[in-house]
């Protein structure tokens, strides 16, 4: 019970960070940042959400560390590594350095859900997939929209 508050806390947290990161972001990249620059504060909330999403590893990793068997984490590492290369090839073509931002929240994202799917099935965490969806799918379109969209 206690690691299930955590983990929710954690990702609300993160949730409500990203977004208020993207409405402040256009104002700190305009004071810290030279000119050329100001476009930046489209991949601020995105960002955020992957260095979020990275912390979280630590939590969606639980189950396969507890049960010993760290290999298991070296393949979802793999997998979202492979997934992250495929993704810049063609999202960076398109989009740029949003592409890229696109590209690392998504094989993140990808790691961390097949973390908790293995977690979950080496030690029972009861991860509460539906309310995780909801807080980082709503926060994650909310930053997109908030950033300009692709």
């Amino acid at each position: 019970m206690f690691f299930r508050r955590i983990s929710l806390l954690y990702i609300i947290a993160a949730a409500v960070g990203a977004v208020v990161l993207t409405l402040i972001a256009p104002l700190l990249i305009r004071i810290l940042a030279d000119e050329e620059y100001q476009e930046s504060y489209r991949l601020v909330g995105l960002l955020g959400w992957a260095a979020a999403l990275y912390g979280f590893y630590m939590l969606s990793d639980l189950g396969i560390l507890k049960s010993k068997k760290t290999y298991l984490s070296v393949c979802t590492n793999f997998t979202g590594a492979i997934l992250n290369i495929i993704l810049n090839y063609f999202l960076i073509q398109h989009y740029g350095m949003l592409g890229a931002a696109y590209a690392t929240v998504i094989s993140l994202m990808v790691t961390n859900v097949l973390n908790m799917y293995i977690s979950q099935r080496l030690m029972p965490l009861k991860w509460d997939w539906l309310l995780y969806g909801v807080v980082v799918g709503g926060s994650l379109c909310t930053v997109i929209y908030i950033g300009g969209g692709l």
